[in-house]
């Protein structure tokens, strides 16, 4: 992704319950890469947007909530993505790889939607009890906080 460009998400790209949110969570402070980010911690919740490119993903914050994605590219299921690591007891930056390798000259439809089944969390869970930093609440639900989408190629109206 060295070629990508970032893209900003609007809120004409989100389908149901999303925030706009400051880029802190808890006592992390992610200003200095970004000035919003979306939040939802509702099932069926949809990011929707368009690009010609041949490469999509999204820079997003990664944590002990982070769910499920069901991702969608040109009405094709692509399956789910879980973000999840052992050291995701805490927020983080990251990138979630969307779709890659596809024709470059034709524009691309990507629906990434939050499912209501968590990951599984134990080994991130485990990593948080040897740093003496578990807290049952922070694993609780699923949610997504995205900041940029990351495109080699153009976002498209």
């Amino acid at each position: 992704m060295e070629d990508a460009r970032q893209f900003a998400i609007t809120e004409s790209m989100l389908s149901g319950d999303w925030e706009r949110r400051e880029p802190k969570v808890g006592t992390r402070d992610f200003t200095r890469h970004f000035d919003d980010l979306w939040f939802t911690n509702t099932p069926g919740a949809t990011l929707t947007f368009k690009f010609k490119g041949s490469a999509a993903g999204i820079l997003d914050l990664m944590g002990p909530d982070t769910g499920k994605m069901k991702i969608t590219v040109d009405g094709e299921d692509k399956g789910t993505r879980a973000q999840v690591d052992p050291w995701s007891y805490y927020q983080r930056l990251a990138v979630v790889q969307i779709v890659s390798g596809v024709e470059a000259d034709k524009v691309h439809t990507v629906t990434v939607e939050l499912l209501p089944d968590a990951p599984d969390r134990s080994v991130p869970i485990a990593e948080a009890k040897k740093a003496d930093r578990y807290n049952a609440d922070e694993f609780e639900g699923v949610a997504l906080r995205f900041a940029w989408l990351r495109i080699i190629g153009e976002l498209v109206d």
